[in-house]
């Protein structure tokens, strides 16, 4: 039978992420290894850091709408601060079955530690480890990806998500920018460096991704 596809609309704008590292004149003229090298490693990582914790956990309010934080709940522990297998596998079946295909767990590394030592009924551990070089750690025949911006196993919070995350969509605005600061931190004897990028994030389905939920 004929139908009309409906759709919802989603605005992906631009919040901007910046830092700035100081480094003092005596070291940018005497430096005795690469120093533009270490600055950039340095940057990557601290941008490599914010993006995580805002595409995860971010609020939605001036900062992207984490993926953790748009899903809705798919299971609800009995417990606080611990998981269950039975839980898990309710969490998994509560997505519905077209998003599994691609579905990943994502969890904090304490919440990982604590499902690693799980077993089924059959006295099995449902996490299963990568076996070859590259091969993703396993929970329930899907891959598992550990994430310290995901929340702790607490009441009231997502510890773990689970879904198909190429639902959530990235926008960048232009290339990632980076400023010299010769005269900001002159008075101070230093040189600055800055850089900047306009992003947003937005989960567009939320069926794609189910939470569990601490009681």
């Amino acid at each position: 039978t004929e139908s009309d596809a409906a759709f919802g609309k989603s605005t992906l704008s631009a919040h901007k992420l910046g830092t700035i590292i100081k480094v003092s004149e005596e070291l940018v003229m005497d430096s005795v290894f690469d120093l533009m090298d270490y600055l950039a490693r340095n940057f990557a990582k601290r941008f490599a850091n914010a993006e995580e914790t805002a595409f995860v956990a971010g609020t939605n309010s001036g900062q992207p709408n984490g993926f953790n934080t748009a899903a809705t709940t798919g299971k609800t522990a009995a417990s606080a601060t611990a998981i269950t297998a039975d839980e898990l596998i309710d969490l998994y079946h509560s997505l519905s079955r077209p998003y599994r295909r691609n579905a990943v767990f994502v969890m904090a590394d304490g919440t990982l530690s604590s499902i690693r030592k799980l077993k089924d009924s059959n006295n099995q551990y449902i996490w299963q480890p990568g076996l070859m070089s590259g091969q993703p750690d396993m929970i329930l025949g899907k891959p598992v990806i550990a994430s310290d911006a995901m929340p702790a196993m607490t009441t009231g919070l997502d510890s773990v998500s689970f879904g198909d995350l190429s639902y959530y969509y990235v926008t960048e605005r232009g290339p990632r920018q980076m400023q010299i600061l010769n005269e900001l931190y002159a008075a101070n004897g230093q040189v600055g460096y800055r850089g900047f990028e306009r992003l947003d994030g937005d989960l567009i389905d939320t069926n794609a991704v189910k939470n569990l939920t601490q009681f």
